[in-house]
């Protein structure tokens, strides 16, 4: 046995594996779109026989006003404005103690946009504590 034989069968496996998963990727890229899309006309949704609740939780980008950070930040905006706001060196700034987030957010130079909603699936908190506490409660009234 050649020392590279391993390394093909193994090549051929990752090949063959993926060639099985792609299909199954694409029906859940499709199938999660249509769930999410049900929930964004609907509303949440809780499965209690398997214990899952599904909601869009909102995800946001933060942005900052160039024209407020030259006035409110004079000094830092014109390091930090080219273009755009440099957010990598606006994080610098930010860890380094220079200026905090709440500063900017109270100048409102700081603004969150949603950029998409994330699918959350939750697992369903057990009321069986509960239900025996409020059947012990009961017995005793």
């Amino acid at each position: 046995m050649s020392t590279d034989e391993p390394k093909a069968l193994l090549l051929r496996e990752i090949l063959r594996l993926k060639e099985e998963i792609e299909p199954l990727e694409k029906r859940l890229k499709k199938v999660k779109q249509l769930f999410k899309d049900m929930l964004v006309t609907g509303g949440p949704f809780t499965d209690e026989d398997i214990g899952i609740v599904a909601y869009l939780e909102p995800r946001y980008r933060n942005d900052y006003d160039p024209d407020l950070l030259r006035q409110e930040f004079p000094i830092l905006a014109e390091d930090l404005i080219k273009e755009m706001v440099d957010k990598p060196y606006l994080e610098q700034l930010l860890l380094g103690g220079v200026v905090t987030d709440s500063e900017l957010e109270a100048k409102g130079v700081k603004t969150k946009t949603m950029i998409s909603r994330n699918l959350t699936l939750k697992k369903l908190i057990k009321h069986s504590m509960f239900s025996e506490q409020q059947k012990r409660l009961e017995e005793l009234s």
